[in-house]
This record gives C-alpha cells, sequence and structure tokens, in this order.
C-alpha cells in the first residue's frame, strides 16, 4: 500500500507537480502582470490595442492612445494569498487513508500605483507621446506561520515556525511613442526598479522540552536602479483590427545582502539575471450596438535563461496565453471578463489559469474602473522545517520528502481612477 502512495503522489502531472513557488517567491519574485483595474478585468490582454496606460508593462507604443494631451491614472492594488498545507498519513496496517492539513494561512497585501502620459503640442514629430508614472513590478510578499505541536492526544504546543518576507519591486517607466505613418505605433521604454526586501525566519520555543530558538535576518537592498529596456509596435489595420508586438531585454538585478543570525553577521552581494520576453496580441472591435472588443495576448519567456549568483535552479520556459472581452451597455457601462492560462517557470507541466472580472463607470469626466481575478494552484513541496527539529515524527518514513500538499488560492483586487485634460 505505501508504493500506491506514492503512485498517487506522482500520477497528477497536470494537477500538481513538485514546485517551490513560495519559496521563489521569497528568492526571485513573482511578477505582476497587470498594471491597471480595466488590464486585469481583461486578464492581463491589451498588447495591441490597449488605452495608454499599459506602455509601461506592455507596449510602449500604446502610449499612442492617450485620450488627451495629458492623461492621469491612480490607484491600489490588493493581493490575497491562502495557502493551506497538507500531508499523507497511512492507518495502522501502511494503507493510505488521505491528506491531513496541518497548516492554513490567509494573508493580504496591498499597494498603491499612478502614471501620466503626455502629448506635447509645441513639438509636432510623429504625434509624439510620452509616459512615465510608478507601478508595482515584482511582488515579494510572503507570511508563513505554523504551530508545532506533538503527535498522539497530548497535542503539546512545541514551537513556532514563522517565515516574514516583505516588500516589492516597483517600475519608475519612461516610454517614448511615435506615429511614423498612420495607423503605425512604435515605441521604446526603459524601466528603472525600486525597492528592497526584506527577510526573517524564525523559531519559537513554546514548550521546556524544545530549546531550539533561531533567528535569521536577511535584508536585500538594490545596488544602483535596475533598468528594463522594451520596444514594441502597434499597427492599426483597419477600423476595427488592431495587431501589436512587444519584447522586452533581459535584465540584471543587483542586491547588497545583510545577513545576521543567532551567532553571526555578514554581508555580501547577489546578482540574477533575468530573461526577456517577447510578445504578440491584436485587438479586434466587433460592429456591433454593444461596442464588443476582443483581445488575445501571447507570451513567451525565456525562464531557462535565467540565472542567479546564490541559489541554483533549473527554470523551464513559460508561455502566456491572455484573453480578454468587452462589452459597452447603457451610459458607456463597460463589462469585461478575461482569462489567463499559461506555464509556471517551475515545472513547464505546471500550470496557472486565472479568471477575472471588472467593471467601471465615468462621472464628471473621471473614469472609475473595478476588477479582481482568482487563480487556484496545488503543487508537492518538502517540509519548510523538518520535524527532526523537534525530536518528533509525524510523517511516514517513507513520504518524508516531497509529500505536503500544498494549495495556493490568490484573489487579485485593483480599483483606479483615470482623468483626460484636453
Amino acid at each position: 500500500m505505501k508504493k500506491i502512495v506514492l503512485i498517487l503522489l506522482i500520477s497528477v502531472p497536470l494537477v500538481a507537480q513538485i514546485a517551490n513557488m513560495n519559496l521563489n517567491k521569497i528568492y526571485f519574485g513573482q511578477p505582476i502582470s497587470t498594471v491597471t483595474a480595466r488590464s486585469m478585468a481583461l486578464g492581463g490582454a491589451g498588447l495591441a490595442g490597449g488605452n495608454a496606460f499599459l506602455a509601461g508593462t506592455h507596449n510602449p507604443a500604446l502610449a499612442i492612445n492617450s485620450d488627451g494631451m495629458i492623461s492621469i491614472n491612480g490607484g491600489s492594488r490588493l493581493y490575497n494569498l491562502e495557502e493551506d498545507r497538507a500531508f499523507p498519513y497511512v492507518d495502522n496496517f501502511g494503507g493510505f487513508v488521505d491528506f491531513g492539513s496541518y497548516y492554513y494561512q490567509n494573508n493580504w497585501y496591498g499597494s498603491f500605483y499612478g502614471q501620466i502620459v503626455y502629448a506635447p503640442d509645441m513639438i509636432d514629430f510623429m504625434n509624439l507621446h510620452i509616459s512615465t508614472g510608478f507601478v508595482p513590478f515584482m511582488d515579494f510578499d510572503y507570511d508563513y506561520f505554523e504551530e508545532v505541536r506533538s503527535p498522539g492526544f497530548g497535542d503539546e504546543l512545541i514551537a513556532y515556525n514563522i517565515i516574514e518576507n516583505g516588500g516589492q519591486l516597483s517600475a519608475i517607466p519612461i516610454n517614448i511613442a511615435v506615429q511614423p505613418i498612420e495607423g503605425l505605433s512604435v515605441g521604446l521604454g526603459v524601466s528603472f526598479l525600486v525597492g528592497d526586501v526584506n527577510y526573517s525566519e524564525r523559531i519559537v520555543s513554546k514548550s521546556t522540552s524544545f530549546k531550539g530558538d533561531s533567528l535569521i535576518n536577511v535584508d536585500n537592498t538594490l545596488d544602483g536602479m535596475p533598468n528594463i529596456i522594451t520596444a514594441g509596435v502597434s499597427y492599426q489595420i483597419d477600423e476595427r483590427l488592431t495587431v501589436g508586438s512587444s519584447y522586452r531585454f533581459p535584465y540584471t538585478v543587483k542586491t547588497d545582502v545583510s545577513l545576521a543570525t543567532n551567532t553571526l553577521k555578514g554581508k555580501t552581494s547577489n546578482e540574477a539575471k533575468y530573461p526577456a520576453r517577447i510578445g504578440a496580441g491584436v485587438d479586434y472591435r466587433f460592429e456591433n450596438i454593444l461596442a464588443a472588443q476582443i483581445m488575445v495576448d501571447y507570451y513567451y519567456e525565456f525562464w531557462s535563461d535565467f540565472e542567479n549568483d546564490l541559489f541554483a535552479n533549473s527554470f523551464d520556459d513559460t508561455y502566456n496565453l491572455r484573453v480578454g472581452v468587452e462589452h459597452i451597455f447603457f451610459d458607456n457601462v463597460p463589462f469585461r471578463a478575461g482569462l489567463s492560462f499559461g506555464t509556471l517557470r517551475e515545472d513547464k507541466s505546471l500550470t496557472q489559469t486565472t479568471f477575472t472580472l471588472g467593471t467601471g463607470f465615468v462621472f464628471k469626466n473621471v473614469r472609475a474602473d473595478i476588477a479582481f481575478g482568482y487563480s487556484n494552484n496545488q503543487y508537492f513541496q518538502k517540509d519548510l522545517f523538518s520535524d527532526d527539529l523537534y525530536g518528533i515524527s509525524i510523517r511516514n518514513e517513507e513520504l518524508d520528502a516531497d509529500t505536503d500538499r500544498v494549495s495556493w488560492t490568490q484573489v487579485f483586487g485593483r480599483i483606479d481612477f483615470s482623468y483626460s485634460f484636453e
């Protein structure tokens, strides 16, 4: 029966695989794929014909699509991560019973963002547009709080296992877009990254039978301002069909690392080389009373080229398909729905699907937009804090590695406001 358990754990490659999504988020960050509430509601799509506020993250050429001489956008981003960890347990005869949940955590995080697009009327050069702002780019937020208890009926509280990782890298994009010929927009952008990341790992003893308190603090400070170069084009074939593409060059993030434990302090440096990304998209506007619009984007990111000084890794290349639909109903009130589907860098057979919805309205020339997103992943991972640290044995000996089933449920939310000056 124990062999059957092992077979069960490896027989669902499309549902869950061995991965370290949480640790990779701590070390390397989780990319933030949307930049406004509207783009979130559309599944992150909009590379070909999205509005001007997508210039910094999707396609610099989109800065051309501003509604006035000056357009501004600002809002807040909310993110919820629910994590449930369970390990397989067996009966007295060694037969597999079920997965038993031993850890549950639900955490909320948030940040603010803003952008501005400027079309200088004193410069008559191919309809020049310039955009900049401050937008979340890479998320490192992750918290872990586990109660360690003795097995059996005693249920004695032995210790707390705690991980607190906080921070994000935000981008300050500067994009320039022009129209050399009618219908064709080309753009070039450079984004400067700012932000710090702080990591804390603690074991806090809560029992006289265990005296193993430990503390690790790691502060990561950017060495300079890493820059990311992106180029893009958008071409309006006719009044209903627009196509576009973009290329984000590889970029390097260097950090100064300060390490402190119970017994020592030290400093080092780290260098992570993030991969290039290429994308292509189509935007089609239907000719009907609902003014329906559909956007389809495809991205390919070369994560197998990722390099890092401190941690060995073997990421896979990823693809991401994004589809968004928008219907304009009465009084310019839209209904938006989107879908994002793609593989993850941890394992090419591990996929993530995100469903999104949103709407908006106009009040005295101010557009308000709101959006929500939902995704769920399951993967297997070794216990973050081994039971051997506490002299206890809860897991079956033959299943002591890579057998925790981890469920990640992510909820996304955005609300922002836009205004254009003619």
